[in-house]
């Protein structure tokens, strides 16, 4: 696991930096379907095991989602 030697703030922000700008583009079909889901059932969560969200992919995944244009959905982190 790679998060298992992270030991500083820096380390998550550079995983997930990458994650966000490397890999979410190319899984914008993914995206698309959360927010048609989003749409049919009007809520959804997201959940990881990590108590920080920021430690979590799904933070860089709900900050993709709020930039595309036909996402009308309210983030709550919890």
């Amino acid at each position: 696991n790679i998060r298992k030697d992270f030991d500083s703030e820096k380390n998550y922000e550079e995983l997930f930096d990458y994650f966000y700008k490397k890999i979410l583009p190319n899984r914008k079909e993914y995206l698309e379907r959360v927010i048609d889901l989003l749409d049919e059932y009007k809520s959804a969560a997201l959940t990881c095991y990590e108590a920080d969200y920021k430690h979590c992919h799904r933070y860089k995944v709900t900050a993709k989602m709020e930039k595309m244009p036909e996402f009308k959905a309210v983030v709550k982190h919890i």
